[in-house]
């Protein structure tokens, strides 16, 4: 709203620091997804374990599968343009110029001429394979915004009933396999192989071994016993955690997967046993920063990348298909799941529009 009511003074206010801002989001969505990963129960979660894998499979296959043979064919030809470094990726012939092509093949010319090291590839458009282009799209239309629900669920106080833990691990199971498929859609294009997905997976499991295993036994030593004993959070103990936070954040980028897994994920290895209020002693250190000052900035930074007035008349038909198989594949697949599995209709509804949590992080 304010860069289309104001254009000059929004350009001139985030010129230069969208980078630096994006920066401080990121870091505030990992604090906060690692005070939903203390939150989370463990034996909660193991309970519900084949009802969240069944609900979580088929909620992504169908808006997957819809995107795929029904959005795909459907959206106009040009959103299949892309500007690629040339011979980059393994693109049919046919060259396309939409205006959004045109404009990033200008900037690209522009910033080579200008001896910027963001312009050393000429661009050129090309229109992808549709295999590529259509599983992109089911990969799209299939993910759920982790840390968008999670946020949700902690507004609602949902984290402690049985519902609010089944819909985390249902959403932690989607994030995965998001990435996953997204990773397959890339190889498909030229960019990826098959070899380098299943590193991922396979990488994806040692961390998580190595986590629980290793690094879980280290934490309950270094920290949570001297919790136990003194009932307070030293700084240095605070310290060790922050560094542990951030370095499994770092691990899961590495390895293909989002961050937020990662930090969510050493928040759920915390050991819990004897030491209940350690979770509230940490919250109490860095949820008023994290949920009030640096999160708001990654809801700010998502609008100020969104062009409405970049979208034209003929944008309106493809914008309301898109809307349409996402929410009702996403909606359908996790309301008939959870009711198959035995999860009461009304809480039912919730699961199929809970799992609709959309946009940001994908």
């Amino acid at each position: 709203l304010f860069g289309a009511v104001a254009p000059d003074a929004s350009e001139q206010l985030f010129d230069g620091v969208v980078p630096f801002l994006k920066v401080v989001a990121q870091v505030g969505l990992i604090l906060f997804m690692f005070i939903v990963g203390l939150e989370v129960d463990l034996d909660v979660v193991r309970r519900s374990g084949s009802r969240a894998l069944a609900i979580s499979l088929t909620s992504i296959t169908l808006p997957f599968v819809l995107g795929f043979f029904v959005l795909g064919p459907l959206l106009p030809s040009d959103t299949r343009c892309v500007a690629v470094p040339v011979a980059e990726f393994a693109t049919d012939d046919t060259e396309c110029t939409s205006k959004e092509v045109r404009n990033q093949i200008a900037d690209g010319a522009a910033a080579q001429s200008s001896g910027s090291e963001s312009g050393d590839a000429e661009l050129i458009g090309r229109r992808i394979p549709y295999t590529p282009y259509a599983m992109f799209i089911g990969v799209a239309m299939c993910g759920t915004a982790f840390a968008v629900l999670a946020r949700i669920l902690a507004e609602r106080n949902m984290f402690r009933i049985p519902l609010g833990l089944l819909l985390v691990a249902c959403a932690t199971i989607d994030e995965i396999v998001a990435f996953t498929l997204l990773a397959l859609s890339t190889a498909v294009a030229g960019g990826g192989s098959a070899a380098g997905v299943a590193y991922m997976m396979l990488a994806l499991a040692v961390f998580v071994t190595v986590l629980f295993v290793v690094v879980r036994p280290v934490i309950d030593r270094l920290v949570v016993e001297p919790f136990r004993r003194s009932g307070t959070l030293a700084p240095e103990h605070l310290t060790i955690l922050l560094v542990g936070l951030f370095a499994s954040a770092f691990v899961t980028s590495k390895i293909g997967v989002h961050e937020l897994i990662g930090a969510f994920l050493f928040g759920v290895s915390i050991p819990r046993r004897g030491a209940s209020n350690l979770f509230h002693a940490i919250a109490e250190r860095i949820e008023g920063v994290s949920v009030q000052l640096l999160l708001p900035i990654f809801f700010v930074i998502a609008g100020q990348g969104v062009d409405l007035l970049g979208l034209g008349a003929g944008d309106i038909a493809p914008v309301l298909g898109i809307l349409t198989v996402a929410c009702i594949g996403k909606f359908v697949g996790g309301f008939v799941a959870a009711r198959m599995t035995g999860v009461p209709k009304r809480q039912s509804l919730a699961v199929g529009t809970m799992m609709n949590t959309r946009g940001l992080a994908e």
